[in-house]
């Protein structure tokens, strides 16, 4: 996923294929979309786990990584 019309249909195949939960992996793009990320998979109803602290700090449901001011410290 690189722009939002990417995001958007991603999440409409989530949508269709009844995903029951989303892992989202480490990438810096997705990082950059996470309030649209993290919104959609709400508005779904789709349990997510993130990469980073700061998508559950955003409003995510769970995290399993560090966060950027830890990883730079």
């Amino acid at each position: 996923m690189s722009s939002e019309h990417d995001v958007e249909a991603a999440f409409a195949t989530i949508s269709q294929r009844g995903a029951q939960s989303l892992l989202i992996a480490s990438d810096a793009v997705y990082f950059g979309m996470r309030t649209d990320i993290i919104s959609r998979a709400a508005r779904l109803r789709i349990p997510a786990m993130y990469f980073l602290r700061e998508f559950a700090e955003a409003g995510g449901l769970i995290t399993y990584g560090n966060s950027l001011s830890d990883i730079a410290r």
